[in-house]
């Protein structure tokens, strides 16, 4: 009789048990030589029936009294022995256990780090208690993995190649406040290439972009620009260097350095314009006039003296007595010859007389008569008292003298 050596239980059908269980009885029965060895079979049918445990092998029930021969399969393969019919027990041939069925799977059940392939186990995962967390089995080449699908990534994660790496999608969503964007977890509130929404910032002139609050903004200008007027619109829009702060006051004068803050002289103020490129006009400032306006108790030439009374050609007229040309200038090429005493000379353009008039027509010397220069005449003719060539005056301080 041929005995399976060190078979698992589990590897024995229902029906090997029931033929384990016929077989002792009958050979029990109509034997007596066969009684020890179906009292063996009768425990291996219960054993391997009944308990999770190896089923006890043939080497071990040659212990049993009366049994002889039966040590291995090899052993007992050679010798006769009772086969089973349907009509009873023939012990004129060979007999062995009924084999284990195998439609639909593997038996016994493959072991683990083993699945079933074709009748037969094959080295691979067959679920997920077969791989180490947080590793699972990819049933589509029954290979262990980090991941096979985003499900099995942490949130923020997705699965890539086998292994989770940072990233999201429709159905693994970000963590931390962060958005989705093409795949990528990103900060809407500072990231300047998704600043609040996914869209980047429109990049300034010759600046770099900033993103604050979810609000676009102006950031490093690039070497060689400024910002001189503050405004993002426009970016860095200033080569060089910034001329001044836009909107800046500052003070400004346009006199003669030593004259600021002397008599009526004073400082006025500017203002940077919007785009910091330059100042405006100054405005309020007070410069050193011309000369000084006689009798007004101020300084207006801002040199240090109040109306002063210069008579700088000497011809006796001072310039608060009313001489109109007192030293050489743009209108005053001979300051000898014009005073308020002179003659008014006729063609040369100039107020010989200072009294605010160049050439003055002067008049006849016989206004107010009955008979003048305006009377016809056979010969009309016209008299006058000044003379074709001017002459000087005294002064009054001179008559006086």
């Amino acid at each position: 009789m041929l005995l399976a050596a060190n078979s698992p239980a589990k590897g024995l059908s229902r029906r090997a048990c029931g033929q384990g269980s016929h077989l002792a009885g009958h050979a029990s029965s109509t034997s007596p030589g066969l009684a020890s060895i179906a009292a063996a079979l009768a425990a291996l049918s219960s054993s391997a029936c009944n308990d999770d445990r190896p089923a006890t092998t043939a080497t071990d029930v040659a212990t049993t009294p009366g049994v002889t021969g039966v040590t291995a399969v090899e052993t007992a393969a050679s010798e006769p022995g009772p086969t089973t019919t349907d009509g009873g027990l023939d012990t004129d041939g060979a007999t062995s256990m009924p084999a284990a069925p195998t439609v639909g799977g593997c038996i016994p059940d493959c072991p683990e780090g083993q699945y079933c392939s074709g009748g037969a186990c094959q080295p691979g995962c067959d679920d997920d208690g077969d791989c180490t967390a947080p590793s699972t089995c990819d049933l589509a080449d029954h290979t262990c993995k980090g991941c096979t699908a985003d499900a099995g990534c942490a949130p923020g994660s997705v699965c890539q190649d086998g292994a989770c790496v940072a990233g999201c999608s429709d159905t693994q969503a970000c963590t931390g406040g962060l958005a989705c964007c093409g795949e990528a977890c990103v900060d809407p509130l500072a990231d300047p290439d998704h600043c609040g929404g996914c869209d980047p910032c429109p990049l300034p002139f010759h600046a770099a972009a900033t993103c604050s609050m979810g609000q676009c903004g102006l950031g490093a200008c690039d070497d060689g620009w400024q910002d001189c007027d503050g405004d993002p619109a426009n970016g860095c829009e200033k080569p060089g260097s910034c001329q001044c702060t836009p909107n800046a006051v500052e003070d400004c004068y346009g006199g003669p350095p030593n004259t600021a803050g002397v008599g009526a002289c004073k400082p006025g103020q500017r203002t940077c314009n919007p785009e910091g490129t330059g100042f405006g006009p100054c405005e309020g400032e007070v410069l050193p006039a011309l000369a000084d306006v006689c009798d007004n108790a101020l300084d207006d030439d801002c040199d240090g003296e109040v109306d002063e009374n210069p008579d700088a050609d000497g011809d006796g007229w001072t310039v608060c007595g009313g001489d109109c040309c007192d030293e050489l200038g743009p209108d005053c090429s001979n300051p000898d010859l014009v005073n308020p005493g002179a003659f008014e000379v006729m063609g040369n353009a100039v107020d010989d007389d200072c009294d605010g008039g160049a050439d003055n027509v002067l008049p006849a010397c016989d206004d107010g008569l009955a008979s003048d220069a305006n009377d016809p005449w056979p010969t009309p003719r016209r008299w006058t008292c000044a003379s074709s060539r001017p002459r000087r005056r005294r002064s009054p301080s001179a008559r006086g003298a």
